[in-house]
C-alpha cells in the first residue's frame, strides 16, 4: 500500500511536468545558450575518448574549469544528437522531474521526524505531495527548465536535494546497519556532483548543519554545544570551496564592467529577494521575463524601499532563529531560502535579477503553506461544502500556475517571441531591444532592426559602455548594408569610443576606408583589430584585401595563408590567393585557386 502511494505521487509529478513543459521541446536557443553551447567547441563531443571528455570539462574555451558536470551533460547531448535542441529540453525536463521526486521523498521523510508534531506525521504524504506540486508547477521555475543553459541551476539543485535526502536517511537509520555508511557515501557523491555543476551548491554543508540541528537533533542546549563543536567541518568545506571558486581581485575587477558598484549591489539585493518572493506568490506571466528592469538602490532611502527591505529580511532571520525550538520546520524553510540566495545575492558582480536563481532556494517555500492548507482541509472535513470549495481553490491555483508555465514556454519558442516580450515588459533595458534587433537583422527586416538598435542605444544611462559599444557596432553594420557609409563610420567610431578594446568596429572602419581608397588608414585600423584579436581569420582576410589593393600581392598571399591555418571562410581565402597570383601574372596558379574557391566551404 505504501509503495502504491509513492507510485501514484511519482505518476502525478511526472504527468504534471510533462504536460506543462511538453510545449518547450520546440523552443529555440537563447542568449547565453549560444556562448555556452552552440558556439562552444569544447562541448562538441564526437567520441567517448578521455581527451574529448576532459575537454568538455573545461567549459568555455580559455576559462578555468568551472561547472564541469553541467558542460559534460551538454557534451553528451551533442554526442547523441548534435544541436537538435529538443534533446536538450528533454534532459532539462527529466532533471526537473527527478528533482521533484527527491524533494517529495525528502519532505515526506522529514515530516516523520520525532521533533515535529503528530499532525505533521499524520499528514506527511499529503503535505509532501502538495508542496512538491506547488514548487514544480510554479512559473518562476521556467527560467531554470526551459532556458537550456540554466540546466546548470536545475542539475545542481537536483544533486543538492539528493544529497540532503541521502543525509536524512543516513542520520535516521538506527543501529549498525550497513545502509547508514552507504547513504553517507551517496550523500557525499551527490554533494560533490552538485558543487561540480554550479558553485552555489557550496551552501549545502551549511544547509545540512541547520537541518540537522533544527529537525533531527532538535534545538536544545546540548545540541547547540554539540553542533558548535562540529561546525568547523562544514565551515572548512565552505571556506575551501569558496577559496577555490573565488578570487577577490577578479571579483572587484568585475564591477569595472557593470553599471553598478559593489555597494549598490549589496543595497539592491534585499529588494530583489522580496521581489522574488512576490514572483513566487504571484507569478503572472505579465511579471515574468528573462531580463528584468530593476531599479538600483543607491542609498538606504534611494529608493525608499531599500531600508524596509533590509529590515524585513533581518527580522525574518531573527524570527527564524528565535522560534527555532518551537517552530523548527518554519525556521528551517526561512533560513534555507535566504541562505541559498546568499552566493548569487551578495557581493559577486553578477546580474542583479534572474528568475532561475529561485529554483533551489524555493524548494521549501510552500512547505509551511501546504501544512496550513492540509490542516485547514482537515478542519473542514465535516463541512463538505467548505471542504469541496477549499479543495477546488487549491486545484484551481495549480491549474492556473500550470497554464502560466505553458504560456511562458510559448514565449521561449524563438528569439523573436522572447525578445519582443522582454522589450515590452522592460522597455528601458538595452539588451532586449539589441537582441530583438539582431533577430530582425538576421531575417533581413532592416527597418525593424534599425528601430530596435536605436531604442537600445538610448536605453537608460546605467547600461554598460561595453553593451552600448556592441549596439553601435551593429548599427554600423546595418548602415553599411544600406550603403550609408557616413552613418556607418559615425557608429563604428562611437563603438570604439565606448570600448577601445573591442576589435570588430576597427574592422568596420578599415573596410569603409578601403572602400574610399584610403588604404593607409584602412591598414592602420585593421592592424589595430589584429592587435586585439590576433587569431581572427576575417581580420587577416580584410588585411589581405587591403594589401592587394595597395599592390602588395606577396603580403596579401601571406595573410591568405595565415587565414587558411584557422577556421573560417576558406572560399574567400582561396579567392584572395587567386587574385594575388593573377596580379603576379601567374595565371595557372590563379586558375587553380579559383577552382578551389568554388568548391570550398
Amino acid at each position: 500500500m505504501k509503495y502504491s502511494r509513492f507510485i501514484f505521487a511519482f505518476g502525478i509529478l511526472f504527468s504534471l511536468v510533462v504536460v506543462i513543459y511538453g510545449n518547450s521541446l520546440d523552443g529555440s536557443w537563447h542568449f547565453d545558450d549560444y556562448g555556452n553551447i552552440v558556439g562552444n567547441p569544447n562541448i562538441q563531443l564526437k567520441s567517448m575518448s578521455w581527451p574529448e571528455i576532459e575537454r568538455s570539462f573545461q567549459g568555455m574555451p580559455g576559462h578555468n574549469i568551472k561547472r564541469p558536470l553541467a558542460y559534460f551533460s551538454f557534451a553528451l547531448n551533442y554526442f547523441l544528437h548534435g544541436y537538435d535542441v529538443a534533446g536538450y529540453h528533454v534532459v532539462n525536463i527529466f532533471i526537473h522531474f527527478v528533482t521533484a521526486v527527491f524533494l517529495f521523498l525528502f519532505i515526506y521523510r522529514t515530516l516523520s521526524l520525532p521533533v515535529l508534531s503528530s499532525t505533521s506525521v499524520e499528514h506527511s504524504y499529503s503535505v509532501a505531495l502538495l508542496t512538491t506540486v506547488l514548487w514544480a508547477v510554479n512559473p518562476v521555475q521556467v527560467g531554470a527548465v526551459t532556458y537550456v543553459v540554466q540546466r546548470m541551476a536545475g542539475m545542481a539543485a537536483m544533486f543538492y536535494i539528493m544529497a540532503m535526502y541521502f543525509y536524512l536517511i543516513a542520520r535516521t537509520t538506527m543501529g549498525a546497519s550497513w545502509r547508514r555508511p552507504l547513504f553517507f557515501v551517496f550523500c557525499f557523491l551527490s554533494a560533490l556532483c552538485s558543487i561540480l555543476t554550479k558553485a552555489n551548491a557550496a551552501m549545502l554543508p551549511v544547509s545540512l548543519l541547520i537541518f540537522d540541528l533544527l529537525l533531527i537533533q532538535g534545538v536544545t542546549r546540548e545540541s547547540i554545544i554539540r553542533t558548535t563543536k562540529l561546525i568547523a567541518i562544514p565551515l572548512f568545506l565552505v571556506t575551501l570551496i569558496g577559496y577555490y571558486y573565488t578570487n577577490i581581485s577578479i571579483i572587484l575587477d568585475g564591477y569595472n564592467h557593470r553599471p553598478f558598484s559593489l555597494t549598490e549591489r549589496l543595497l539592491t539585493e534585499p529588494r530583489v529577494l522580496l521581489f522574488y518572493i512576490s514572483l513566487i506568490l504571484y507569478p503572472l506571466t505579465s511579471r515574468l521575463t528573462l531580463l528584468h528592469d530593476f531599479e538600483l538602490s543607491r542609498g538606504f532611502f534611494d529608493p525608499w524601499t531599500t531600508l524596509p527591505a533590509i529590515l524585513i529580511i533581518f527580522f525574518s532571520m531573527v524570527y527564524a532563529i528565535l522560534t527555532a525550538r518551537k517552530r523548527p520546520l518554519v525556521s528551517f524553510c526561512i533560513l534555507f531560502f535566504f541562505l541559498n540566495h546568499l552566493i548569487e545575492g551578495s557581493f559577486i558582480p553578477l546580474e542583479i535579477v534572474y528568475e532561475h536563481r529561485n529554483y533551489l532556494p524555493s524548494m521549501f517555500f510552500f512547505l509551511p503553506i501546504s501544512l496550513m492548507v492540509v490542516r485547514a482541509m482537515e478542519h473542514f472535513a465535516r463541512r463538505r461544502t467548505l471542504l469541496a470549495f477549499f479543495a477546488a481553490f487549491v486545484i484551481l491555483v495549480i491549474i492556473i500556475q500550470g497554464v502560466t508555465v505553458y504560456l511562458q514556454n510559448g514565449i521561449y519558442k524563438d528569439e523573436l517571441s522572447l525578445w519582443s516580450d522582454n522589450a515590452v515588459k522592460a522597455p528601458n533595458l538595452q539588451r532586449p531591444h539589441h537582441n530583438l534587433a539582431l533577430d530582425h537583422l538576421a531575417a533581413g527586416r532592416l527597418d525593424e532592426a534599425e528601430r530596435e538598435l536605436h531604442w537600445a542605444l538610448v536605453s537608460r544611462d546605467d547600461v554598460s559602455r561595453i553593451n552600448k559599444s556592441i549596439t553601435c557596432r551593429y548599427l554600423g553594420l546595418l548602415y553599411r548594408m544600406r550603403a550609408k557609409d557616413d552613418l556607418a563610420e559615425r557608429h563604428f567610431r562611437k563603438a570604439v569610443e565606448n570600448n577601445p578594446y573591442y576589435p570588430e568596429p576597427y574592422q568596420g572602419l578599415a573596410e569603409i576606408m578601403a572602400a574610399r581608397a584610403r588604404y593607409e588608414e584602412a591598414q592602420k585600423y585593421i592592424n589595430r583589430a589584429l592587435s586585439l584579436a590576433p587569431g581572427r581569420v576575417d581580420f587577416h582576410l580584410t588585411l589581405g584585401i587591403i594589401l592587394l589593393e595597395k599592390g602588395q600581392p606577396d603580403d596579401a598571399i601571406r595573410e591568405a595563408v595565415t587565414a587558411l591555418k584557422g577556421q573560417g571562410n576558406f572560399s574567400l581565402a582561396y579567392a584572395l590567393l587567386a587574385k594575388a597570383y593573377e596580379m603576379k601574372h601567374n595565371k595557372s596558379v590563379s586558375r587553380h585557386f579559383k577552382r578551389i574557391a568554388q568548391h570550398a566551404n
